[in-house]
């Protein structure tokens, strides 16, 4: 199914689905068992099951303390790459996200100063 935000930044193929503010959240990621795990320093924006947008600090390796930062719409809204780099720190990382959103996802953010800090 293809996925595209309207100029009112509603999703233009889901009928029934509720205008809500977007904030980041830590990313969690449910085990075979049921158990879920939630990371430190990883942070997604998704809406309505739709991934977004992910930053996370980076351990070991050449990049050890950067942040990688992922958005995953290009900024029409349709699902892709829509740009990827590596920040300094947390706050670098979310903002560089978040200039790339498209501008009806962006207006839903709602701020949160510790996401995605340091």
């Amino acid at each position: 199914m293809e996925l595209t935000y309207t100029a009112a930044g509603g999703q233009a193929d889901r009928g029934d689905h509720r205008m809500q503010d977007l904030k980041w959240r830590r990313t969690s990621f449910k085990r075979l068992d049921g158990s879920v795990d939630i990371m430190i320093d990883d942070w997604s924006l998704s809406d309505g099951g739709l991934s977004i947008a992910r930053l996370y600090r980076i351990n070991g390796g050449p990049q050890d303390g950067q942040w990688a930062w992922f958005v995953q719409v290009f900024p029409d809204g349709v699902p892709g790459n829509g740009g990827t780099s590596f920040a300094a720190t947390g706050t670098a990382a979310r903002e560089a996200c978040e200039r790339l959103l498209p501008e009806p996802i962006r207006g839903r953010l709602q701020r949160a100063d510790d996401a995605g800090g340091g």
